[in-house]
């Protein structure tokens, strides 16, 4: 090839030349000896043949030059590409997959046969408010049934309306508990038909504060239930608590403009079974009705109950006629006086008036064991009766209630038309931390009960040497005071 031709006559100069140069390199080095002055000795010649010496010239023998054995050229390094595989490269090994666990089901020695779907059962519905029902007439071993659990707190214990001149509905509500002491934080709410209407009245007091007018009844309660105008429809009222929950059932009023009425509602906490006592019935020749004054012999009641100086006195301003005694509890324990009332008849034998037609007032609830306490009960448009039974109502109570108080220096005196007692009250024992009421008793001649009236205090710093200045007055009813008595509870 070409290129391999060149390279060998380049190699053939190259040796021409270094011959040239070690030829020429002599020659210098022999002028250098001769310019620096070196002498050339003669030759010593050992019987060198006399005459002249002639000098032959030898030529240099040429030199050939011997070929030199070739060279291999540097080799470059050059930069060969990664071979890139073919098709024809052996495929990479995949590794076997990992074989995967798989649950069987376990074997079964017979298929399960298909069964028919069984029907879903019926949706369940609310259980309906258990109602007492009477007991069935045809039952074999009769089973006394227990008493029904009221549903609300509150039952409704008495409906009463009265005609009135007052162009706008008013509604007196009365809320006690079993023992028919005020109960407060209730409202009063209604809804009026047509149309939806809702009124609610006030929260309640813990006292009765509301009353109706002078007339042939009078009525008291806790609050007011004032809607406003009447309209012709009905009042739909129930007691809710401050929250709105429902306390009692409904009681419809219902109302009309042409025949404007005022209304009451006693809404009642059921409270446990009562024992219930009266006095035997009195004759009809005394104005005591057989009832026994004070200072004589009581007039005996079941439960240990006995009733001292009952009188009766018709009031004209109130069309009504008042009946005031004192009641013993003879029971041997103290006792909660629920209710004072009685059974009146005319002089043909006819009931007049019962425990409906009657308010009953007592100045304290718990009476202890011994203890007497003033009652006075009203019967509205009522002018006299010809006989009457008595009864109280009373239930076992763990209260201690005390009467061990002491009276100092008491002055009766006259304050107008009222008959009145100041003096001075001791107290004995412990403080106390309830409550302390101071009653004056009024009797007639006869040993009868004219009228009473009682103040209450909250003395707890009346304790050993300290003392309560108090005053108490009664109105006397137009009648001669013959005598007076004071009485004291606390708790």
């Amino acid at each position: 090839m070409t290129h391999h031709r060149w390279g060998s006559q380049q190699k053939r100069s190259v040796s021409s030349r270094w011959l040239i140069t070690i030829a020429i390199v002599g020659l210098m080095i022999s002028s250098l000896s001769c310019s620096r002055g070196q002498r050339l000795e003669p030759l010593a010649l050992a019987e060198a043949p006399a005459g002249p010496t002639v000098a032959t010239y030898t030529p240099v023998p040429t030199l050939t030059s011997a070929p030199l054995p070739p060279t291999s050229p540097t080799p470059t390094a050059t930069w060969l590409p990664w071979p890139t595989p073919t098709a024809t490269d052996p495929p990479i090994p995949t590794p076997t997959p990992t074989a995967t666990a798989t649950f069987a089901p376990p074997p079964s020695a017979t298929p399960q046969p298909t069964s028919t779907p069984v029907p879903a059962p019926p949706t369940a519905t609310a259980v309906p408010k258990l109602v007492a029902a009477a007991p069935s007439p045809i039952r074999p071993t009769p089973t006394p049934a227990p008493t029904p659990t009221p549903g609300y707190d509150y039952l409704v214990n008495e409906v009463y309306l009265d005609h009135t001149t007052v162009p706008f509905l008013t509604g007196y509500i009365a809320i006690v508990n079993a023992q028919e002491i005020p109960i407060g934080g209730v409202k009063a709410v209604g809804v009026f038909e047509p149309g939806g209407q809702r009124h609610e009245s006030p929260l309640s007091q813990w006292f009765f504060d509301v009353a109706t007018a002078p007339g042939a009844v009078a009525k008291t309660g806790s609050v007011k239930f004032e809607p406003g105008g009447i309209q012709a429809g009905t009042w739909f009222i129930h007691l809710e608590n401050e929250r709105g929950d429902r306390l009692s059932e409904d009681v419809a009023i219902n109302t009309d403009p042409a025949s404007p009425e005022w209304f009451y509602i006693k809404f009642k906490q059921p409270g446990p079974a009562m024992a219930v006592v009266s006095a035997p019935t009195p004759t009809a020749s005394s104005n005591t009705a057989g009832i026994a004054a004070t200072g004589g012999p009581a007039a005996a009641a079941s439960g240990g109950w006995s009733f001292l100086g009952v009188k009766r006195t018709y009031d004209p301003d109130w069309e009504s006629l008042f009946v005031r005694g004192e009641a013993v509890n003879g029971s041997g324990a103290a006792q909660r006086l629920s209710s004072i009332s009685g059974t009146f008849y005319d002089a043909a034998g006819q009931v007049i008036a019962d425990g409906d037609d009657i308010d009953s007032y007592w100045p304290i609830y718990v009476v202890p064991a011994g203890g007497q306490v003033p009652f006075e009960m009203t019967l509205y448009d009522i002018r006299e009766v010809a006989d009457f039974d008595l009864q109280v109502v009373t239930q076992a109570s763990g209260e201690t209630v005390r009467q061990d108080f002491e009276f100092l220096e008491l002055e009766p005196f006259d304050d107008g038309s009222d008959f009145c007692v100041a003096g001075n009250l001791k107290n004995p024992g412990a403080s106390l931390g309830v409550y302390l009421v101071i009653a004056v008793v009024l009797y007639d001649s006869q040993d009868d009960v004219i009228n009473f009236d009682s103040g209450t205090w909250y003395p707890q710093e009346v304790v050993g040497d300290q003392t309560l200045d108090f005053e108490v007055c009664v109105d006397p009813l137009g009648q001669g005071v013959a005598d007076y008595d004071m009485r004291a509870w606390g708790q």
